[in-house]
C-alpha cells in the first residue's frame, strides 16, 4: 500500500511540474506573439522549444555553461522557427528577446 501511495504521490508532483512548464511555454509564446505575428503552424514549435528550455532549466546540477549553451541552442531554434524579418523584431526589444533566450 505504501508503494502505491509513494507512486501515486510521485506521478502527481511529476505531473503538476509539467503542467507548470507548459504554462511557462504558453506564457513566452503569448509575449512573443505580442511583437511578432506567429502562424499557427510555427506556434506549437515555437511552444515545444520554450518548454524544452523551461524543462531543462529545472535540473538542480547545472553549470554555467551547460546554461549558457542551452540559451545559445534556444537562440538558435527560435532563430530557425521565425521568419529572419520576425527574429530582427524580435531582437530590436532586447528585454523580451533576453527573456525569451535565457
Amino acid at each position: 500500500m505504501k508503494k502505491i501511495l509513494a507512486t501515486f504521490v510521485l506521478f502527481l508532483a511529476f505531473s503538476i511540474n509539467a503542467n507548470a512548464q507548459r504554462e511557462e511555454a504558453l506564457k513566452d509564446v503569448e509575449a512573443l506573439k505580442a511583437v511578432v505575428k506567429i502562424d499557427p503552424a510555427k506556434e506549437h514549435t515555437i511552444q515545444s522549444i520554450f518548454y524544452s528550455k523551461h524543462k531543462f532549466l529545472l535540473q538542480s546540477n547545472l553549470s554555467e555553461d551547460m546554461k549558457n549553451d542551452k540559451f545559445k541552442d534556444t537562440e538558435k531554434k527560435l532563430e530557425a522557427a521565425l521568419q529572419p524579418s520576425e527574429f530582427e523584431k524580435l531582437k530590436a526589444n532586447a528585454e523580451l528577446y533576453k527573456r525569451l533566450t535565457r
